[in-house]
């Protein structure tokens, strides 16, 4: 079977001689500009959070929080695909003008499930750090604060998506930028004086009121709706009716997850809390801030991506594609200039006493940034156009690689830069087999109209 979903047909009607010699605008500007800014505010918030925790807490304290926040973004296991799924899904409706009420519907459904696993799973942060006898009830209130902090973006993410898929993407960058510099502000207060708890209320309070008028925003689009009668029918019923296609997605996503949070279980058993976790984090800070700039530059050609894609345009499908790509180089290179120079007294200036970051690990962070940038923009033309099984079977074969590599530094305790480096190097191969993947897939059938 055909790997690319039976739901994303050409869905434009062929454009005559004149149209097929315009050229389509590639990006929207102001939205370019907005995704800049929002992208450069996750990044500073990245940076000044180490910086900030490094100068406000002991290195064992900082750790608890690093694990925490990785404990939260571990209920993005429970999204298994279905966000990128409904994309793809609603974005056909959306280009052929066809709304279809039950996805919207089973789309509604999906944020309120999400929104409902992140109070669950408070809840279980709460109850499992209490019964620590060496944390205070206070503490473990903070860490279950900052859990629900880290896990909200899983709710986030599924609004953003569905706004992608109806082209409501700008309104959302404003409201995530305002969000981000505002966190930010109440993080460098903890430097003056401002308390762990108020700062840890004040970014959760801030995370409820954009929720709220983001949902609100998509109701009034007709995004979202407040029909939700018969819950558990509808979602059994999308489930029932794309199943495979949602075990697909579902394997990639979660294969995609393993892979990038399976050194946070590797490196604290292996090489201890404190410094080495410390380490391993300030390395993926780098890894997910570049990340976020890859993904944005994707997300910024995606509008224009799908159409070229939907109406079999080679020409800006292979256009759009490149400006991403051109996109996230940019950045790239200009950090890792940065690290080749001036790597030591950066890092101590995150780091301060809460560790010291080994000469070798800047290489290990520069391999996987670039490793980043093929792997993101590949799967991102990928996912988007529904070759979640091409995707899903190099997930699987790094996934497993991954875990050969973490069972023998478990069993043979080499350093951390070691285990890292051949993690990256694992990393690099599955990203290249994912660019092969996407020249064979997405560009093929587009070439083939």
């Amino acid at each position: 079977m055909n790997s690319k979903l039976a739901t994303i047909p050409a869905v434009a009607p062929e454009p005559s001689i004149e149209e097929k010699g315009k050229s389509r605008r590639l990006v929207s500007l102001p939205f370019m500009i907005l995704r800049a800014v929002s992208t450069v505010g996750v990044t500073l918030a990245a940076l000044i959070q180490i910086f900030v925790f490094a100068r406000t807490m002991t290195s064992e304290q900082f750790s608890i929080f690093i694990l925490v926040g990785a404990f939260g973004y571990a209920l993005w296991l429970a999204d298994f695909g279905i966000v990128k799924y409904l994309f793809v899904r609603l974005r056909a409706a959306h280009l052929n003008s066809n709304p279809e009420p039950m996805l919207v519907k089973q789309a509604t459904l999906v944020v309120l499930f999400y929104t409902s696993l992140v109070l669950v799973g408070a809840v279980l942060c709460f109850v499992l750090l209490e019964a620590l006898q060496a944390i205070s009830p206070l503490n473990a209130f903070q860490y279950t604060l900052f859990f629900v902090f880290t896990a909200l973006n899983l709710v986030w993410y599924a609004l953003r998506n569905i706004s992608f898929a109806v082209d409501d993407y700008i309104y959302f960058e404003w409201i995530e930028a305002v969000r981000r510099f505002a966190s930010i502000g109440f993080m460098l207060a903890m430097l003056i004086g401002l308390p762990l708890l108020a700062f840890l209320l004040a970014v959760n309070a801030l995370w409820i009121l954009v929720l709220a008028v983001s949902v609100t925003r998509l109701l009034r689009e007709k995004a979202l709706t407040t029909d939700v009668s018969g819950a558990a029918g509808s979602l059994w019923s999308f489930y029932r009716d794309n199943r495979r296609d949602l075990l697909r997605s579902g394997t990639s996503a979660t294969a995609d997850f393993y892979i990038e949070h399976l050194p946070y279980l590797v490196v604290p058993l292996a090489f201890g809390l404190g410094a080495p976790t410390v380490i391993l984090d300030t390395i993926f800070k780098f890894y997910r801030g570049a990340n976020l700039f890859f993904n944005a530059a994707c997300e910024i050609v995606l509008p224009t991506q799908t159409h070229a894609y939907a109406e079999r345009d080679l020409r800006t499908l292979i256009r759009s594609t490149l400006l991403a790509f051109s996109l996230c180089l940019a950045p790239t290179l200009v950090v890792t200039g940065i690290l080749a120079v001036a790597a030591e007294p950066l890092f101590k200036l995150l780091l301060g006493p809460a560790a010291t970051m080994p000469p070798a690990a800047v290489w290990v962070i520069i391999a996987l940034l670039f490793g980043n940038l093929l792997q993101t923009v590949s799967s991102s033309l990928l996912i988007h156009t529904g070759y979640f099984q091409a995707s899903a079977r190099v997930m699987l074969l790094t996934a497993v690689c991954a875990t050969v590599v973490g069972a023998v530094s478990l069993l043979t305790a080499h350093t951390i830069v070691h285990f890292m480096a051949v993690y990256a190097g694992v990393y690099i191969a599955g990203a290249l087999l994912h660019a092969v993947l996407a020249v064979r897939g997405p560009v093929r059938a587009t070439r083939a109209g």
